[in-house]
């Protein structure tokens, strides 16, 4: 939205961390899941509610997950297409 990232969507860093979730006015906003570079989820798992990109409370959230990677799939699908 206006350059920023809003809404579902997956943000991978250059250290291969990568968050797949909501996003709001350009920061992680949301439910989510925090993936790092060496697969793992951290301990405890980094599943839940996430406020300006800071991890506030743990709880499942499958359906935000599958559709960030949804929207990101459709996205991938679209630049490939031009």
């Amino acid at each position: 939205m206006q350059g920023w990232f809003h809404g579902h969507g997956i943000f991978w860093r250059n250290d291969s961390m990568r968050f797949e979730g909501e996003f709001r006015g350009g920061r992680i906003w949301g439910h989510g899941l925090v993936t790092y570079a060496d697969g793992s989820n951290g301990f405890p798992r980094n599943e839940g509610f996430f406020q300006d990109c800071r991890f506030m409370r743990k709880t499942r959230c499958p359906q935000v997950i599958q559709r960030a990677q949804k929207v990101s799939h459709i996205a991938r699908a679209q630049i490939d297409a031009h």
